[in-house]
């Protein structure tokens, strides 16, 4: 994604999320998250990691590989609410959680099928990535975890 693209992006996704830097809940505007950010990473391509992960457009490519796994076309992946950022530029590490719902739909009925947690952590010195969903769902009484 070219920056001007990214920065843009960033300042509309901004107020969307969670953000905590360094521990601390972050309420500041996106001039101050940025500047901040600029402070305090070793160079351009980890500001430019950083502020992709702040927009909503690091999430797609995972979303879009999850629906893709649902076998039944009345089954829907959908938004549960704000998403959290962890950065945090001591340990250069990016933390990201979203919460969804998968639901069925068809012309009779509609029901929630189970809440599904999307987990993804970066390395920005060793550049590694990766990323869990972890499905929860209820089970007569009992409240059943699942990984997938």
């Amino acid at each position: 994604m070219e920056f001007k693209n990214l920065y843009s992006q960033f300042i509309i996704d901004l107020p969307r999320l969670t953000l905590y830097i360094d521990g601390k809940l972050n309420l500041d505007n996106s001039e101050t998250v940025y500047s901040y950010l600029y402070d305090k990473l070793n160079n351009k391509k980890q500001l430019d990691f950083c502020l992709y992960f702040l927009t909503q457009t690091s999430l797609a490519d995972y979303y879009i590989k999850e629906c893709k796994k649902t076998k039944n076309e009345c089954e829907h992946l959908v938004d549960d609410g704000k998403y959290i950022v962890k950065l945090d530029t001591v340990l250069k590490t990016i933390n990201v959680s979203k919460n969804f719902r998968k639901i069925y739909i068809n012309q009779d009925t509609n029901f929630e099928l189970d809440f599904a947690d999307l987990d993804i952590m970066y390395d920005l010195d060793k550049k590694i990535i990766c990323h869990s969903w972890n499905y929860e769902f209820n089970s007569g009484d009992e409240l059943v975890m699942i990984d997938k």
